[in-house]
């Protein structure tokens, strides 16, 4: 499951998400239908860590992974460690 709750993020000082929430059941498949510059890509970029979130959480499966960078929010293949390594 995918949440987020009351994220807010900023591109430099122009805020672009403000406070928003939502839930994603495992297995589920959801369309961010928004307005024009309403946030839709700046809520992906902000799960994918490209974005770190100046408050609020982004849970991935329980576990906070909010301003994570992208490679830390996957969770761990099927019998590796948790860790994961760095080039």
């Amino acid at each position: 499951m995918l949440e987020l709750k009351d994220v807010e993020a900023y591109y430099g000082n122009i805020r672009v998400l403000k406070g928003i929430s939502l839930r994603v059941p495992a297995g589920a498949v959801v369309t961010l239908i928004w307005a024009n510059g309403a946030g839709k890509t700046a809520a992906l970029r902000a799960v994918a860590g490209a974005v770190k979130p100046r408050s609020g959480k982004i849970l991935f499966e329980g576990r906070d992974i909010t301003g994570l960078p992208g490679e830390e929010t996957r969770p761990p293949e099927p019998g590796k460690n948790s860790r994961r390594s760095r080039k």
